[in-house]
């Protein structure tokens, strides 16, 4: 019970911008914790779970395909100006370069997935919800040079060669030790 506290947790709450996800101001629907998200947060009760036995906390295949089952675009890559400007600043870095066999880990829905099949010969796109391949596959159905694979890419990472791997953003779904294990592949 944090009834007695709750009027401190608010404060605080509200204090911070990056509390309230307002750090993105370039596109009107980036990332904001509106009302409604932090209602679950405000009540007089807080819950803790204590679990002795060692168990990953990398989020799964369930959770994304719940995520992408209740929200097609959950983080609006298909309408954000700064996640354009974002995959479009990635594929400047890698300059005019054109790769035989890409890797994309991570594909999400697609959005980027479309942008490195122009600069890859033969495109590998892997992610870890069905949900979001199925849309992937439907957004990108005119390039015909893209192969989808639905895969936790730490415990099955893709066989193959590649030229060019790229991995946006999914690193914090990741404990720490999948991390590592990843990058060792």
């Amino acid at each position: 019970d944090i009834s007695e506290v709750l009027d401190k947790k608010r404060d605080a709450v509200h204090c911070h911008r990056s509390q309230l996800g307002q750090v993105i101001f370039d596109d009107p629907y980036g990332f904001v914790l509106t009302n409604e998200l932090l209602e679950p947060f405000m009540t007089n009760t807080e819950y803790f779970f204590i679990n002795n036995r060692r168990q990953s906390n990398t989020l799964g295949g369930d959770y994304f395909d719940s995520l992408y089952t209740a929200q097609t675009d959950p983080w609006n890559f298909r309408n954000s100006h700064y996640e354009r400007l974002k995959y479009q600043k990635s594929l400047q870095a890698l300059g005019n370069e054109t790769f035989d066999s890409g890797l994309e880990l991570g594909c999400s829905i697609g959005v980027q997935t479309l942008m490195l099949s122009e600069i890859c010969n033969r495109l590998t796109a892997v992610d870890v919800s069905a949900a979001a391949v199925r849309t992937a596959t439907e957004y990108c159905k005119a390039a015909t040079n893209i192969d989808f694979l639905v895969a936790n890419v730490v415990a099955d990472f893709p066989k193959g060669s590649y030229d060019l791997t790229t991995c946006c953003e999914m690193g914090y779904y990741l404990e720490k030790t999948d991390l590592r294990k990843l990058f060792s592949n």
